[in-house]
């Protein structure tokens, strides 16, 4: 059995073009990834300032977070960028982004309960997401060792380590092998893709549930107000 010239040209041709579209959608997956975590991001920041400065108590509570920031930050770096806003509460809450990340301060402020299985879980995954998407951003799409210490740090900061070894495995299992150059390439694909976005859909639910049950006012701006204003396009 012998296969012609042109039958392995057809053949060359057919694998180009299959790797060219595989290419088209990890970059397109990609970039709604990335588009994703902004979103969420901004969701976040209006959610907790929209709290803040409608929610009285919600403001005092934020403040006592940051104050408790600021010192471990002075504590441990030397650092007192944070400590020097306290005297200036508009600034503290101008500064909201330099807590990360900001699902804790979420947390922390709504008073969410945690330790529920199902947030737990979502919550771990959102985490492993937010850092996939510090490493497209700041250092390409392969896995590296800063991606999996930092995640590491991350999941056990938020009491989550027993999830660590279960997620890194399916990461590890579901990245690109590059075996010219001994990479995992972590580009997402559309089951990836649909996997972040449960997530995300499930924890934005539960705390904005949670964080208007904490508003008392039921005409509040934050029931009436575009989270959303200036970030979604067409």
């Amino acid at each position: 059995f012998t296969v012609s010239d042109d039958q392995i040209r057809e053949m060359s041709l057919l694998v180009d073009e299959a790797e060219e579209q595989n290419l088209g959608m990890f970059l397109s997956c990609n970039a709604n990834f990335i588009y994703l975590m902004a979103l969420y991001e901004s969701f976040l920041n209006s959610m907790t300032k929209l709290l803040i400065n409608e929610h009285v108590p919600t403001r005092k509570k934020y403040m006592l977070f940051f104050k408790t920031k600021a010192f471990e930050m002075f504590e441990k770096t030397g650092n007192k960028s944070l400590a020097d806003l306290l005297l200036e509460p508009k600034k503290c809450i101008e500064s909201l982004d330099e807590l990360q990340p900001l699902m804790s301060v979420v947390n922390y402020l709504v008073e969410h309960e945690t330790n529920d299985g199902l947030y737990k879980r979502h919550y771990a995954d959102y985490l492993e997401a937010r850092e996939r998407r510090n490493l497209f951003v700041h250092r390409g799409t392969c896995l590296d060792n800063k991606y999996e210490k930092t995640l590491k740090q991350l999941l056990r900061s938020n009491n989550l380590s027993k999830y660590f070894v279960e997620i890194i495995e399916n990461v590890k299992s579901n990245a690109i092998k590059k075996d010219k150059e001994n990479k995992q390439d972590l580009s997402v694909n559309p089951g990836y893709l649909f996997h972040a976005y449960r997530s995300i859909f499930f924890l934005s639910s539960v705390i904005y549930r949670k964080a208007i049950a904490n508003i008392s006012n039921k005409n509040s701006y934050v029931e009436n107000n575009d989270l959303f204003d200036g970030v979604l396009h067409d």
